[in-house]
Parts: C-alpha cells; sequence; structure tokens
C-alpha cells in the first residue's frame, strides 16, 4: 500500500497585479486582470492562519471492502442563532 503525504497551509498575503493597456478606456473596461496580467507576491508579508496534512492511500483493494458511508439519522442541532443585520 502506498500512501502519500501532503501538507497545505492557509493563509492571507499581499499581492500586486499589473496589466499593461494601450488606451485609458480599455483599462476603465477591464473589470478583473486578463490573461496578459503579471501577479506578483509579497512573500515578505504572508501570514499563515493554519495547515492541514492529509494521508491518501493509493492501494485500489483499499475501497473494495469499504462499506457505504454511514447515513445520518436527519436530526440537526442549531448551534448559534441567526440574526438578521440587514440596515
Amino acid at each position: 500500500m502506498s500512501k502519500k503525504i501532503f501538507k497545505t497551509w492557509f493563509g492571507i498575503c499581499d499581492f500586486e497585479i499589473t496589466q499593461s493597456f494601450k488606451t485609458v478606456e480599455a483599462a476603465a473596461k477591464q473589470i478583473s486582470p486578463g490573461p496578459a496580467a503579471v501577479y506578483k507576491v509579497y512573500s515578505d508579508r504572508v501570514r499563515l492562519n493554519f495547515a492541514r496534512v492529509k494521508q491518501e492511500s493509493y492501494d485500489d483493494e483499499s475501497l473494495a471492502g469499504s462499506p457505504v458511508a454511514s447515513k445520518s439519522s436527519g436530526e440537526t442541532k442549531k448551534v448559534s442563532k441567526h440574526e438578521n443585520n440587514e440596515t
């Protein structure tokens, strides 16, 4: 059985995206960066929130005898009250 272990980091970073245009009108019409945009990530301003380690098995036999996912009893528990904050 071969297993791979992955670690993924999640966080926030500061970045800058630039793109060249021929006219001001063309730049004004562009809503989001296009394929010609250049992305720069500031590595000294990366803030890590959390990391996750995951182990995956690629053994074909490991799935053959797996039971079907357990069914929920249908019960739910309310854990927080919804507040309507519309103004």
